[in-house]
């Protein structure tokens, strides 16, 4: 049996991991060893969230890392290292375009390790976003090169890849693969039974970039701009908040009269199951995060998204979502153009809801090869 290690460390890669570890766990050809770097620290960003996706604990967890974000990476590069040379695995896995992501890239590559990244081939093409330089820098360390739509996939040809046999793949000829978006494997999962909020008539809102979240004092204006357009739509927002945006929102003097509004329903970051609850329900999601969109998108429910640019720009190709970032104007009138005339018919953008499936038995093949 081949053992891979799967590199988790934020939220969005739990859930996505969890679609892959669910194959592995009734694999006899594949042994799945998870690391979690606990880059997001708190129990309801991870331990918590492990749970309600009813997947193991993972096997090792590493020092929580502190400081910006190249002293995280720093430390994650030491501790992982440890962590590779000790369990000797035949293939690195890792997801997305996080500070855990480079660094796991970073150490497999100088160890000769295979590196199988699920998410290739998303570009926002705006290299101020630390994001976008991890996730160019992870494709092009690594051999086999998971695409989770075409968009993706037509992407990385552009920059030079090919698209092949498993067997064919080695370091110095990595291959890409367009094999569906995990995501849509957990939608299918995890969705049909997501539970029902209690709240009724509302948008879901999420903030976490730096640009819209780290100065207090915009945020807070931003927030009371939201909660205007929510009034005026007549609609209530449901707004999960990340510990970041929170803290930086109590840093503000306005803000103990702005969270006590009858408009807004603050909630600590919902479980997984919630959330896809929450955005099947909701009338509209406005989000700056990147997976979220798509996850509105697979729940059926239009989205704007609140940053200057987007990974999945197939969504806004299609009509399914619009890139509005912090310009209030625009929110308001995209905002009513989906409330008045709804969201196109849904087109099957990523896969069949098999991905992990795939991914599995491509690395097998590959790893007997």
């Amino acid at each position: 049996m081949k053992k891979i290690i799967s590199i988790i460390g934020a939220r969005p890669q739990i859930i996505k991991s969890a679609a892959l570890t669910r194959v592995c766990m009734n694999s006899t050809e594949l042994k799945e060893v998870v690391v979690h770097t606990q880059q997001h620290y708190s129990d309801r960003l991870s331990s918590d969230l492990i749970r309600d996706l009813a997947i193991p604990e993972p096997a090792i967890k590493l020092p929580s890392p502190s400081g910006n974000s190249l002293a995280q990476i720093a430390h994650m590069i030491v501790e992982l290292e440890r962590v590779f040379v000790s369990e000797k695995p035949d293939a690195v896995v890792v997801y997305g375009d996080t500070n855990s992501t480079i660094a796991a890239s970073i150490v497999a590559a100088h160890l000769s390790i295979p590196l199988a990244h699920i998410e290739s081939g998303l570009r926002s093409f705006n290299r101020e976003m630390p994001e976008e330089i991890n996730r160019i820098v992870t494709d092009h360390l690594s051999t086999l090169l998971f695409c989770p739509s075409t968009t993706a996939s037509k992407q990385l040809l552009k920059e030079g890849f090919s698209t092949g046999s498993a067997t064919q793949a080695t370091a110095a000829s990595p291959l890409l693969f367009e094999c569906g978006d995990i995501m849509f494997d957990n939608a299918l999962h995890y969705g049909q039974n997501a539970p029902k909020p209690d709240l009724e008539n509302y948008i879901f809102l999420t903030l976490h970039r730096p640009s819209n979240v780290d100065n207090p004092e915009a945020l807070i204006s931003f927030l009371k701009g939201l909660l205007e357009i929510a009034l005026e739509l007549n609609l209530k927002i449901m707004f999960p908040i990340h510990p970041r945006t929170l803290k930086n929102c109590e840093s503000s003097a306005a803000w103990k009269e702005l969270s006590q509004s009858e408009q807004l329903q603050l909630t600590e970051p919902l479980p997984y199951t919630e959330t896809m609850g929450a955005l099947k329900h909701a009338h509209l999601v406005w989000t700056d995060s990147g997976g979220l969109c798509k996850e509105a998108f697979m729940m059926g429910t239009p989205c704007l998204i609140l940053r200057s640019e987007t990974e999945w720009v197939e969504l806004v190709e299609n009509g399914y979502a619009q890139v509005v970032h912090n310009d209030l104007n625009a929110i308001k009138e995209k905002s009513e153009a989906f409330l008045n005339n709804g969201m196109p018919a849904a087109k099957n953008l990523y896969g069949d809801g098999h991905a992990a499936q795939f991914i599995h038995d491509t690395l097998v093949q590959y790893l007997n090869s």
